[in-house]
Parts: C-alpha cells; structure tokens; sequence
C-alpha cells in the first residue's frame, strides 16, 4: 500500500472534516439539545446541578449560556484535532491524542443526531465514514494493517452511501432538503425530483454491494467518487445567494467540508486499485 499518498489524502479529508465541525460547534451549536434535556439521557442530570427544574431547562438563560461553552469546548477539541491531523506521524503521539479524541467526538456528533431525530438508526449510520476517517489516518499513518484498512474504508463507505439510500426511497420520511437541492439544482417538479432521489436511493444500495465484487468494483468506485461529490457539493451550490454571500458561505461550506470523506474514501479505494484487487 502506497501510504504516502494515502496518508495526504486522508489528511486532507480528516482535516476539514474536524474544521468543518469545529466551525459547526463554535458558530452554530451541536446537536444536543435533546441530549441534554430529555429526562431518559442527561436532562435530570442537567437539572439538577444548574438547580433549574426539568421542564424549565430550554427557556433558561443560564442553561443556555452553559450549552454554548460547552460547544465551544468541543469547537476548540476539534480544532485542535484537525491540527493534529497536519502533524500527525509514527513518532508524535501527542498528535495521535487528539485525532482520537476528534474521533470519539465524531461518534458523540453522530450519537447527538440521532437521539434529535429520535433514534433512527440510519441516522448515526449516516456518519460511519466521517468517524472512520480520523482511524483510517492512524492505520495509514502506521504502515501496516493493509487488510483491516481496506475493510474499515469499503465498509464505512458502503454503510453510509446505504443509510443515504434508505431516506431517498423512503423507507425514512424523505428530508426536505434533499428534494429542495435537486429542485434547485436541476429546476425539477417536486414529484419529480422525488423520483430521482427514488432511483439514487437504489443506485446506493448496487454501489453497496458492487463495491465488494472484484474486477468490477472499480466501476461503482467511479460512482461512488461523483456522487459522494455531488451530495456534497449541492449543500454549498442550492443553497448559495451571491447577495448575502458570507452569510451563504459560512454556513453551507461547512456541510460540504464534512461531507469531504465521502468522496475521498471512494477515490482511495479507487486511486490504489491494484493493491486492493489482489
């Protein structure tokens, strides 16, 4: 396994994905709100060490003003993460501290989501290839483990392109703004950019399943890179109005930095084809 390349490349994408959440954290919040208030998780918790009764906790001030330090410590974890990730070597163990942690976090975001969206499972699913990523760069970074790298980054892949799949066909209530972004993209109906995402969803799960045929793979690989692309892409480019274009930016770039894995995970696999199709 040519590591070198390896290596750059998940720098890149661990990079930005910590950025991207950081970024997320400090100026916008993570999703925790139901984490932290309902009873069955830490809402009693809360409640009681601010000395605030439970149904009180949202309306608070001071329960508000707690859960906006407590984003930005996690903003300063994550980006202390994406600079460990520039640095990271065999050697400098410190470094490899911290993208642990980022990646714990990783899977704390996910986790966060998907108590919010009420504990759908394809929800913290969703995220496999965003919390691989950080353990991918560790692997590669140690020059060893060919064969668990290669399982991690196809099936983090596939499960997440999965998850996708299973909101576009509904098995899940289709999200809003996935038929908003193929409007605006591709100036569809509403019905018939249902029916596109429909056919995508399907198209998710032959990816799924090619990605693991050998000989072929390569060609779904090619699919998976476009449209992991894409789907991150038209988070910034739907989404986009030249008149209030800092506000645009600052707060779609961040949905397509951590999305980057999705499209840099297919690319690897595809990039070092004859070391994976031994």
């Amino acid at each position: 396994m040519q590591n070198k390349h390896i290596v750059s490349l998940l720098r890149f994408a661990a990079f930005f994905l910590f950025f991207g959440r950081g970024w997320q954290h400090l100026a916008y919040q993570g999703p925790y709100g139901t984490l932290f208030t309902a009873k069955y998780f830490f809402g009693g918790l809360c409640s009681w060490i601010l000395g605030i009764p439970h149904g009180e906790l949202m309306s608070d001030p001071n329960f508000e003003k707690y859960l906006d330090w407590f984003n930005d410590g996690l903003s300063i974890l994550f980006f202390l993460a994406a600079l460990s990730v520039l640095f990271i070597n065999k050697k400098k163990s410190w470094f490899k501290r911290f993208v642990k942690i980022g990646g714990y976090l990783l899977l704390f975001t996910a986790f966060g989501y998907f108590v919010e969206k009420k504990f759908v499972l394809a929800q913290f699913l969703e995220y496999t290839a965003q919390f691989a990523t950080p353990y991918l760069l560790l692997m590669a970074v140690k020059y060893k483990m060919k064969s668990w790298f290669l399982f991690v980054a196809k099936w983090s892949i596939a499960i997440t392109f999965v998850c996708h799949g299973l909101y576009a066909i509904e098995i899940y209530p289709i999200p809003a703004d996935f038929i908003n972004m193929v409007i605006n993209f591709t100036g569809m109906t509403n019905d018939e950019a249902k029916l596109i995402l429909k056919i995508m969803g399907y198209l998710d799960f032959v990816f799924a399943v090619g990605l693991f045929i050998p000989y072929v793979a390569k060609y779904f690989l090619w699919y998976g890179l476009l449209w992991g692309f894409l789907t991150a892409f038209a988070r910034v480019y739907t989404n986009f109005d030249i008149d209030f274009f800092k506000l645009s930016f600052t707060q779609n770039a961040l949905e397509f930095f951590v999305r980057i894995p999705h499209f840099i995970l297919p690319l690897i696999l595809l990039r070092y084809k004859k070391e994976i199709y031994i």
